[in-house]
Parts: C-alpha cells; structure tokens; sequence
C-alpha cells in the first residue's frame, strides 16, 4: 500500500525560478536575505553563491524562501550530484515552506 502525502504551504508564496538566469532582482533580494538571516559567514564570498541560486520563494515583495545547488562531480561515485540547500526566513519556518520548496 502507498501513501501518498500531499503538503500545502500554510502561508502564500509565489515561486520564482532562478537558476542560471541572473536575475538581478532575486540576486539582490537573495543577498539582502542570508545577511538578515544570519545565514553567511564574515568571509563568505557572495559571487560565488549566487550563480548557485535555484527558486527563489516570495510572500509578496518579501524573499520568504530560498534554495542553491552546488553541482560537484564525485569520483568514487562516477556521477555528477547537486547539492541542495534550502532557506525559509525565521518568521515563516512553521508554514512547511522547506517541505514545499
């Protein structure tokens, strides 16, 4: 017997796709949300993260949720994987927005 599980987001949120599309927008947004979340280190580099950005999760105007991949070749596997992380800001991490996203 299967089970399937469906989530709904308890809070509104309108998806934006960002990977390998150098948005301007959701890059400075995406920026402006790990400093607020406390989410990079003094010496991060954000160059590097932002071409990592995959979908980007908006309440409005407001950068509500956020994934990044990291795509590396694993040599005792033979394969390409991507690694995924995701962001849900402080306020809103009750609403299964990671779940959704």
């Amino acid at each position: 017997m299967t089970v399937k599980h469906e989530y709904e987001p308890r809070t509104y949120i309108e998806f934006r796709r960002a990977w390998r599309r150098t948005d301007p927008e959701i890059e400075r947004d995406a920026e402006l949300f790990w400093r607020r979340e406390g989410l990079l280190s003094a010496s991060a580099h954000i160059g590097s993260r932002l071409p990592e950005l995959c979908l980007a999760g908006y309440d409005g105007e407001e950068l509500i949720a956020l994934t990044t991949a990291r795509i590396r070749y694993l040599d005792f596997l033979g394969v390409k994987l991507a690694m995924l992380r995701v962001a849900t800001a402080s306020h809103k991490r009750k609403n299964r927005l990671a779940t959704i996203i």
